[in-house]
């Protein structure tokens, strides 16, 4: 088996390509650019029409990272940051080849490339099947990837289907190509139900597969609502509401990961499935928050029973808690702190 770079052809047959002058050597270079798109509340028209005009414009965005071959020739890498004006990105200076990241998908045939198949654990929904009979009993954690992502499929396809549901909110952020949530969410609308949903259209790079979604769902009859411009909506959370023996009762799921079928088979996040009402008279003071589409910064203080919610009482709670650990630490008692995160902010001061 052989594999040859695409770029080694080209390089190859530079000559053909540029039969009218002397070539002798190809250098690759690679220039990155600022992916954020700036909106603006006070802007007229839709905010979706918006975001996709500035969606067509990333690929011309300000360049911030100039990666360059080794062996070029000091001329000519001034003459490329001159004629692209790249005085102020960062210059790199890289191998032969470049987007490393296709690699992902070389098609790798031999087994000892890869490791072995790790089948997820299936949850056992019990004798009648029904996800929220299971939550009624008891709050479950799930674990992907190492807990099928199937119950979360089944806790949106059961309440489109449900008679005794009436209502569904929920927030995306990004969601599959072919989402089968989206898919149920449009099915409980179909059906009678009423559905809001939060889009976070600013998930850097999924944006237009958002946009498509938002659309999709409201052809459907769901309500669509997109985050204030200043504000990014980063959770993921979900609330049903059923009608049980003339009384309404919530259940919910918060998340750590998308609502996402497909990258919950490598991504490593927790879900909790719950009937406690008192989070969930939390998770629907922010659904009330998020809808008024106002700035939370200008909203008035909100008090939370269970949860700790950015940008109200995060930052609060969490010293609270890191000094309740250095306390009893002072005390001789047990204390730590374990922290998963996923990225670290800049030092305030």
């Amino acid at each position: 088996t052989y594999v040859v770079a695409i770029d080694d052809i080209i390089r190859k047959h530079l000559r053909a390509l540029f039969s009218d002058k002397p070539t002798t050597k190809a250098y690759a270079f690679k220039i990155t650019r600022d992916a954020e798109l700036h909106l603006n509340d006070e802007l007229a028209g839709s905010l979706t029409s918006r975001m996709e005009k500035q969606l067509a414009k990333r690929d011309f965005g300000l360049a911030t990272r100039f990666l360059y071959d080794a062996e070029m020739p000091d001329p000519m890498l001034k003459k490329l940051i001159s004629n692209f004006k790249l005085q102020d990105a960062t210059t790199v200076e890289g191998g032969r080849y470049h987007n490393l990241k296709d690699l992902i998908s070389f098609p790798l045939k031999n087994e000892k490339f890869s490791y072995p198949v790790q089948k997820p654990t299936t949850i056992n929904t019990g004798k009648d099947g029904s996800v929220f009979n299971m939550i009624n009993d008891q709050d479950i954690m799930l674990h992907t990837p190492y807990h099928n992502y199937d119950l979360v499929l089944r806790f949106f396809n059961e309440a489109a289907i449900d008679p005794s549901v009436e209502k569904i909110n929920i927030t995306l952020y990004r969601i599959a190509n072919d989402s089968g949530i989206a898919q149920a969410l449009i099915t409980a609308a179909r059906n009678g139900k009423k559905v809001i949903v939060m889009v976070e259209l600013k998930a850097r790079f999924d944006e237009a597969n958002n946009i498509r979604w938002a659309k999709k769902m409201k052809e459907a009859g769901v309500d669509i609502y997109y985050s204030n411009t200043k504000l990014k909506v980063h959770a993921k959370v979900a609330l049903v509401r059923k009608r049980v023996e003339g009384k309404v009762k919530s259940y919910g799921l918060l998340s750590t990961g998308n609502f996402n079928e497909s990258t919950a088979r490598f991504y490593t996040d927790h879900i909790l499935f719950t009937a406690d009402q008192k989070i969930l008279q939390d998770v629907q003071t922010v659904f009330t928050i998020l809808t008024t589409r106002k700035n939370p910064l200008e909203v008035k203080k909100v008090q939370f029973q269970k949860l700790i919610v950015a940008p109200f009482n995060i930052r609060d709670r969490f010293f609270e808690l890191i000094d309740r650990e250095i306390a009893n630490a002072a005390k001789g008692e047990k204390a730590g702190i374990t922290i998963k995160q996923c990225f670290a902010g800049r030092p305030t001061g």
